[in-house]
């Protein structure tokens, strides 16, 4: 079995491809590299693909001493590595934070990586029994501790702690897929919004962006275009949950002009601009140049 890779900086948008994948295949078992490890799980091929391949997703900074076949299943024979405006990562990685907390039962240990990673980027916040009222990125931009996060996040090289160890820097994330030796597509979380966008509402019209990306896996794009409506039909249903609801209406693009101040993204892309246009977003410095 041969593994088709959806590599991504986390908050990316390779869970989104992952499961679009897989729901276009009609699979359901997990896609999610730490999981199958963790669980001790065998994936299944994935129908959708000619080969017999599965779909995994990784967070994983490309590593040169590290074999990718070895690390997945068979051959790693593409790679689809996403990547997502530094910007709307930083906020959605912020508002995980609040995840983290739920999951630990409403409680986040000081001497976790978790905390000290809110606590680089934003020392002043004081984590309380209120934490889930008072840790909303509307208080938080209010009090100007997202600024400051960016700022942060910026002079500490586009590093967000509890990412670091596994995947690296936002700025080098994407480029380290270029040694990897496998067919590679870089492909922005944009791009797959739009398509999971367009997917319930164009009938059977196929996206320039869709194409792209079905010409590359080699799959039918009406599938495809189905996997993704499929995965939009999910997120419908989560939104409905109340503990799910006030993240995923942050994943959009573009949340980021509601929150940073202009100031500090300028300053942001004064200090990483070569990397911000290698990671193809440097029509963002006339965005924020809009921003009254």
């Amino acid at each position: 079995m041969n593994t088709i890779l959806c590599a991504g900086y986390p908050k990316s948008g390779n869970t989104l491809l992952g499961q679009s994948l897989n729901y276009a295949g009609g699979v359901s078992t997990p896609f999610d590299i730490y999981q199958i490890r963790r669980e001790k799980i065998v994936p299944r091929a994935n129908p959708l693909f000619e080969t017999t391949s599965c779909c995994i997703k990784t967070h994983d900074l490309y590593r040169p001493f590290e074999s990718l076949d070895d690390l997945y299943f068979g051959k790693v024979s593409k790679i689809v590595a996403v990547n997502r405006n530094p910007f709307d990562v930083l906020l959605s990685a912020i508002n995980y934070f609040r995840f983290i907390y739920r999951k630990k039962g409403n409680k986040l240990d000081p001497r976790s990586l978790a905390m000290r990673s809110l606590r680089a980027l934003m020392p002043d916040f004081e984590v309380s029994e209120s934490f889930l009222t008072e840790f909303t990125l509307e208080k938080l931009r209010d009090a100007g501790m997202l600024d400051a996060a960016l700022r942060n996040f910026g002079e500490y090289g586009t590093s967000i702690l509890n990412f670091y160890g596994v995947s690296g820097t936002w700025s080098d994330f994407l480029a380290s897929y270029d040694q990897s030796g496998a067919s590679l597509l870089k492909f922005s979380y944009e791009k797959l919004e739009r398509i999971s966008n367009s997917s319930l509402n164009e009938g059977d019209v196929i996206s320039a962006e869709l194409s792209d990306l079905s010409s590359f896996l080699e799959v039918d794009a009406a599938r495809l275009k189905e996997g993704f409506a499929e995965q939009k039909r999910s997120i419908y249903a989560l939104k409905a949950e109340s503990m799910s609801a006030d993240f995923f209406n942050k994943s959009r693009s573009g949340y980021w002009k509601q929150y940073f101040s202009p100031k500090e993204c300028k300053l942001f892309l004064n200090h990483h601009y070569s990397a911000v246009i290698r990671n193809g977003y440097g029509y963002l410095v006339d965005e924020v140049n809009s921003i009254q």
